[in-house]
């Protein structure tokens, strides 16, 4: 499936477990934030935005994840496929990212399988008005779960040997181990 596709990197978080900004910490040298770009890249995104205080601020915040994505969504309401990763999964590699674009097909929704990211979202006015009311509602769950629910989701099994590529790095023991 060729399909044009938008980047988008969730670099917004507090960052409270690790202590610091991920988006700078680095691996083998590179930033997080350049090595996200980078698989964005090589997966052939159009466009990649990078949701942090400096580039695409949350509307609403205190949402986590769901907060970035729902200001994408809103802001850029003419992108039809949003490719998106967390800003702290540095070892992801852009064939998983090229693979999950493959595995789209007719669905609405792409993810791997025991895994929210990265993952592949297929635009539209029903997405759109879903995660307002989600994003809006006080008594609602923030979670990718939740919002994903209401579409077709194709999970797709992880390529084998990938395991280490869906690592997140939340803490300094994590950092600490990816450097060893």
């Amino acid at each position: 499936m060729n399909i044009n596709v938008t980047g988008l990197i969730l670099a917004s978080g507090g960052s409270s477990r690790m202590g610091r900004d991920k988006a700078a910490l680095k691996y083998n040298g590179v930033s997080f934030l350049q090595l996200a770009v980078g698989h964005l890249k090589a997966a052939d995104c159009d466009e990649i935005y990078i949701n942090n205080a400096d580039n695409l601020t949350d509307l609403i915040s205190g949402l986590g994840p769901l907060g970035g994505i729902y200001t994408a969504l809103t802001s850029h309401p003419k992108v039809q496929y949003w490719l998106i990763i967390p800003i702290d999964m540095p070892t992801l590699t852009s064939e998983i990212l090229t693979r999950l674009q493959q595995g789209l097909h007719d669905a609405d929704v792409a993810r791997f399988d025991n895994e929210m990211f990265p993952i592949l979202l297929k635009s539209s006015d029903q997405m759109r008005n879903h995660i307002t009311a989600l994003a809006t509602d006080k008594q609602q769950s923030y979670s990718m779960r939740q919002f994903t629910k209401p579409f077709n989701v194709n999970i797709l099994p992880k390529p084998r040997g990938s395991e280490a590529a869906f690592a997140n790095i939340n803490s300094p023991e994590d950092y600490e181990t990816l450097c060893i």
